[in-house]
Order: C-alpha cells, then sequence, then structure tokens
C-alpha cells in the first residue's frame, strides 16, 4: 500500500492532530506485512527450513531473511491451557541412544501441547503441577511415566485413568514370543523337494545362484549373427584387434572397479645443487649464510620435528591438526612437510640399504675366496696313496670343518672346485604361457558385436548358443568388461540389471521372521505366503511347538481386542507358569492400565501421529535445530492444524497497540 490517507483534527484541544488510515483487515499498525502473509511464511519456515523458507520467497518477489523468520518464531507465544483433562504421553528422540524427550498431546484436538526435556518423568511430574485437572492418559509400557503419574496422583489425592496403548501391548507379546522361539527355530530353514519327497534343514542351506534375466531374441535375429561374427581378430573393415582382456576368472568372481589413482605427489623444496662457487651447506667458515639458506635451514628443521613427532601407526589428521595449532600453520601444510621429509628418508634408507648390498656382496665373494683357498690347501696335503679316512678325519679337526666337507673338497673336479670361487649364474625364471580361459573362444565375437551396439542380452544368448560353458553370472560380467574397453569413456552398465539371485529349482528358504509373521497372523483379511501355506503342515511337524505359541498369541489378541476386562485375567492365568511367565509378571504389574485399554475406545494412535509430525520437522533441519526453536516450530505445526485457529493468538506482536 503505497498511499495512505493522512488526517489532521481541527480540535484545537485534541492531545493527537494527525490521523492516519487504518486498515484492520489486511495489516495491524505497525506492520509492514499482511497477516496472511505472516502465517503463510511461518508456515512454509515449518515444512522447509529458515534457509530454504528465504529462498523461496525471493523467488517470489518478497525480500525476508532467514534470522527474520527464526526471531518470528521464537517470539510466538502459545497458550497453556491448564483446564486440559486427556493427554497423551510418549518419548521421542532428539539423537537416537543418547537424548529424548518428553511430549504430552491434548486427546480432544490432538494438539501438541508441550515437549519437555528426558523421559524419566520428572519434568513430566512439573507439568502435571500445572494442570491439576489432567484425570486420562494415554501411554505406551514405559514404566517412568506410570510410576510419575501415580505419584502425582497420590499425591494431589485424586483418581487419572492410565490407557496402555493395545498396539504397544501386542507389539510386546509379539516379542517375547520370538525371544523364546529363538530357542529352538533356526534363524533359516530351508525346504528342499528332492526325489519326491520334502526335507527341512537348517544346515547347508544352499547359496543363491546368481542367473540372466536378459529377454532372449528370436532364432532369426541369432541365425543372422552366426552368418555375421566370428572368433578371428580381425574387425569388419579388416582392421587387426588389439583385445588384452583384464578378465575375471570363469568361476565369477565378483569385478571391483580399479581405476588407477595418481598418488600424491608432496611439494618439494628447492634442493638443486649450489652454483658453482658457493658453498652447498647453509653454514660457512668463510661465507655467513644467506638469508634464502637460513630459510631453508629453519624448514629443514621444522620438516624433521614434524617427521620426529608424528607416529605412522596412529591416525594422520589428528596429529596433523595438534601440530598444526602448536606450530602455528595449517593441517595440509604440516601434512606436507612430513611426507616430504619422509620421502627424503626413504630415499637415505634406499641408498643406505644398496651400499649394505654392495658390501654384503664382497663379504661372500671374499667368503667363497677363502673356502676356494681351503679346499685347494686340503686337496694339495691329501695322500691319495694312503687310506682317505683317517686323512679326511684329521684335516677335519685340523681346519675345524665337517670331515664330509674334506671329502667333498677331495672329491671335487676342476670345474667344480673353480664353481666354488665363481659359482655360475642363476638361470632366469622361464615365462608361464596363459592359461586358456573359457572366454578366449568367444572374446572377439564379444568385441564386434558391442562395437555393432548389438544389446548385451542379444549377445549373452547369442555366446550361450555357440557353446559357452561359464556360468550366467561369469558371463555377463566377461561381457561387461569387454563393454569397458570397446567404450572406455561410456558409462559402463550395472550387472545388477542383467542378473538375479535365487535359490535353485526346488529350494525355497524361509527366515524366522517370515514363518513367525506367517502363523502369527490372526486377521483373516490380511494376505499370507502362499509358498508357505503349502508346506504349513511339514513346518508345523518339524516344530510342534510353533502351534502351540501361535494359540497363546490368538488368546492374547482377542483378548487385547476385545470387550471384556476379566479376558486378560484368565490369559495370566493360564499362561504364568508357561514359556511367558516374565511377560505375564509385566502385565499384572500394569494390569489396571491394561484393562483400561481393552475397556476405554482410546488408545495411543493420535500421540504416535504427532511424533511423525515431530520427525518430520526435526528431520527437514537435519536434527541440528536447538530445542529453544524446535519447540515453538512444532507447537506452530500443531497449532495451525486447528480449524479455530487464529495466528493473533499465538503473534501478539501483530498488534502493537494491543
Amino acid at each position: 500500500i503505497r498511499k495512505v490517507k493522512k488526517y489532521v483534527c481541527e480540535n484545537e484541544d485534541c492531545k493527537q492532530h494527525q490521523f492516519v488510515e487504518h486498515f484492520e483487515d489486511c495489516i495491524q499498525p505497525y506492520q509492514q506485512r499482511s497477516k496472511r502473509l505472516t502465517y503463510m511464511i511461518l508456515s512454509i519456515a515449518t515444512l522447509t527450513s529458515f534457509h530454504g523458507a528465504e529462498k523461496l520467497w525471493e523467488l517470489s518477489g518478497i525480500k525476508i531473511s532467514d534470522s527474520t523468520i527464526r526471531s518470528m518464531i521464537l517470539n510466538l507465544k502459545f497458550p497453556d491451557d491448564s483446564n486440559v483433562e486427556k493427554i497423551g504421553v510418549d518419548d521421542v528422540a532428539n539423537r537416537k541412544g543418547q537424548t529424548y524427550f518428553t511430549v504430552v498431546y491434548a486427546l480432544d484436538d490432538h494438539r501438541l501441547l508441550a515437549i519437555l526435556d528426558g523421559r524419566d518423568g520428572k519434568e513430566l511430574y512439573k507439568w502435571l503441577e500445572k494442570h491439576p485437572k489432567v484425570n486420562l492418559v494415554c501411554r505406551d509400557r514405559a514404566s517412568a511415566y506410570s510410576s510419575t503419574i501415580k505419584k502425582w496422583a497420590a499425591a494431589h489425592d485424586c483418581k487419572v485413568t492410565e490407557i496402555a496403548d493395545r498396539f504397544h501391548l501386542i507389539q510386546n507379546c509379539i516379542h517375547n514370543i520370538s525371544k523364546h522361539c529363538s530357542a529352538w527355530l533356526p534363524y533359516r530353514i530351508a525346504i528342499i523337494e528332492e526325489d519326491g519327497g520334502i526335507t527341512i534343514t537348517d544346515n547347508s542351506i544352499p547359496n543363491k545362484v546368481a542367473s540372466a534375466k536378459v529377454e532372449k531374441p528370436t532364432e532369426e535375429q541369432l541365425n543372422s549373427f552366426a552368418q555375421k561374427y566370428d572368433n578371428s581378430p580381425i574387425d569388419k573393415d579388416g582392421n587387426p584387434i588389439e583385445l588384452e582382456l583384464p578378465l575375471p576368472d570363469s568361476s565369477g568372481s565378483r569385478l571391483e572397479d580399479t581405476e588407477m589413482v595418481p598418488e600424491e605427489q608432496p611439494v618439494a623444496i628447492d634442493t638443486r645443487d649450489p652454483p658453482p662457487n658457493q658453498p652447498s651447506s647453509s653454514i660457512s667458515k668463510d661465507e655467513p649464510p644467506t638469508i634464502e639458506q637460513k630459510k631453508k635451514d629453519k624448514l629443514d628443521r621444522l620438516m624433521l620435528d614434524i617427521y620426529e613427532r608424528v607416529d605412522p601407526n596412529l591416525p594422520l589428521k589428528p596429529q596433523y591438526k595438534a601440530l598444526a595449532d602448536e606450530f602455528d600453520l595449517k593441517a595440509e601444510e604440516v601434512g606436507r612437510y612430513y611426507r616430504i621429509k619422509k620421502a627424503e628418508v626413504n630415499e637415505t634408507k634406499m641408498a643406505d640399504s644398496a651400499h649394505q648390498a654392495e658390501e654384503e656382496a664382497a663379504s661372500a665373494q671374499q667368503k667363497r675366496n677363502e673356502e676356494y683357498e681351503l679346499a685347494c690347501r686340503i686337496r694339495a696335503e691329501l695322500d691319495r696313496s694312503r687310506p682317505l679316512k683317517p686323512q679326511y678325519e684329521a684335516m677335519a679337526e685340523k681346519y675345524g670343518i665337517d670331515k664330509q666337507t674334506v671329502s667333498r673338497y677331495c672329491r671335487m673336479n676342476p670345474e667344480g672346485l673353480e664353481a666354488i670361487r665363481n659359482p655360475p649364474p642363476e638361470p632366469e625364471p622361464k615365462e608361464r604361457k596363459p592359461k586358456k580361459k573359457k572366454i578366449d573362444d568367444f572374446a572377439y565375437i564379444i568385441y564386434k558385436m558391442l562395437a555393432d551396439n548389438i544389446d548385451i542380452g542379444a549377445i549373452f544368448w547369442f555366446v550361450k548358443g555357440l557353446g559357452c560353458t561359464l556360468v550366467d553370472e561369469s558371463l555377463i560380467k566377461h561381457i561387461l568388461v569387454i563393454y569397458r574397453i570397446v567404450y572406455p569413456q561410456g558409462n559402463v552398465p550395472d550387472a545388477k540389471d542383467y542378473l538375479e539371485l535365487s535359490y535353485p529349482p526346488g529350494v525355497h528358504v524361509f527366515s524366522r521372521c517370515a514363518i513367525m509373521k506367517y502363523f502369527m497372523t490372526v486377521n483373516p483379511n490380511t494376505s499370507k505366503d502362499s509358498t508357505l501355506a503349502k508346506y504349513e503342515k511339514e513346518i508345523l511337524k518339524q516344530f510342534p511347538s510353533i502351534l502351540k505359541m501361535r494359540n497363546i498369541f490368538t488368546e492374547f489378541h482377542s483378548a487385547i481386542m476385545g470387550d471384556d476386562p476379566i479376558a486378560i485375567n484368565r490369559f495370566i492365568e493360564n499362561n504364568k507358569n508357561g514359556p511367558l511367565e516374565g511377560f505375564c509378571k509385566s502385565l499384572i504389574q500394569d494390569i489396571e492400565a491394561i484393562k483400561n485399554a481393552i475397556i476405554y475406545e482410546y488408545s495411543s494412535g493420535f500421540v504416535e501421529g504427532g511424533n511423525s509430525l515431530f520427525k518430520m520437522i526435526k528431520s527437514i533441519h537435519r536434527g541440528r535445530m536447538k530445542l529453544k526453536t524446535l519447540i515453538p516450530m512444532c507447537l506452530y505445526a500443531s497449532f495451525c492444524s486447528k480449524k479455530d485457529f487464529d495466528l493473533n493468538d499465538i503473534a501478539p506482536w501483530l498488534d502493537k497497540t494491543a
């Protein structure tokens, strides 16, 4: 509204001489936005985020910052209805496993009343102190809330009806039954049909086999391929095909994309030899070091200090960060200096190892020469006209060697004697010829067909028809490897698009969860697994206790979903000494709330629905919103869904004159 009428009062006794035209229907005094626009801004911010709402309104031609939207949310004042009588209580996670909130909802209109810190019941007790008319609470099986409500009711000498949620009760029963069944029902069972009989086992369950799921071409297409393609290494233009296949083996091992990633090259400092007439060392007796030499020496000392203080057996990034704070550097610089010094040290070690190898070779040659001289001396002292064995023993004792060694020296021919000093070079290992692979007879066919843009499925069936004995999974993966060679710049299709995993024919594998779901389903309108229905009798014959567990669950389900509260007493009496003994004890401790769940029509469904809205808002902000901002966001999302909602009720700043 660009032009606003201004009025002047002609009454001299009036305190206010000027009046401005009012627009009460659309704009409140002192406001720059209409009430409807403010309502839309807040609603969009609730369903997106502060920054996202800013960008959306910018596209609509309205300039408003995210900080302004946040201030609008934080300045909302939500009325606290102290006369509320029926509520629902539950806990929600801010960070799962770490921090939790307690949420309170009104039963009549399902609006959010409060978000309390923690779930131990302490904050709930304080909230109940401010709402003394509460007389009915819907909750789950949380014992903290139950004890808090009982404690508050006893302190105020009032009666509060607690209603346990039927859904959670049934889930608790299923959990206890599953826990009992895990002791005797295997995690997986296999039903195998063979030789006209059925075998149920949990041992030696066969693995799934990958089979192709590609459409088979017609016989005419396959015949046309046979006339056009062969396995010769020559393309259709007569040019030779160079095909080096980095193929997997024929056993069908999985392919891994091993792209060559260049190693990170450290940024080296200038280590070139100094020019003539300039000393290589930074410290000279005749000439003082230059500024550049001082900087280089300082950098060398810094790199050496970093290298000595970094432990390569521990994570490097935290060490880089700590040293960066200490030396007033960036973590990237610390990492670069460490890699440079590490490269220099490794180079020095390599030079030392090469020098050591040379010394070891010289030492070995010296030992061979000494051994040659000793052999010649022994052969010269040997008198072959006398008995040899006594001479061997005497010379062995004289020179401190074994008599077998003396005998060997004396029996050597001239070539063997020379081999002691100059051993012959070791023969080079023979090159092994590459083993022929099953794909070699079809590799060029696949290459040519891919070059002609033939579908992978058609190539698969054509090669299969030529007598390829590779399994489906291996053949598909070989084709995709050749595809990468033909189209190096293209996107290689995923093998999963052409393969499916399935058990061999006649083998059906079921998990414990699937079996329990089948036998514990009591709703006749719920569809069941047809394969399990086929083998139901065999499974019950193998595991007869399943039938007992099904009867127990059916009895409990009928009691909870019925209208007779005494039925739950009969269930407890029938099963208190059975496999669900612990579950029955927990029911006895909460028996009043469970009976109320049977008597009343109320449940915690509206609480779970409100929790879903809370989780959506939290996920929109990626769980980073503080509780100070999260509470008004969730309260606003709950309040604005009411039919009689008026923004003035929670935004007093819309009317500053009030």
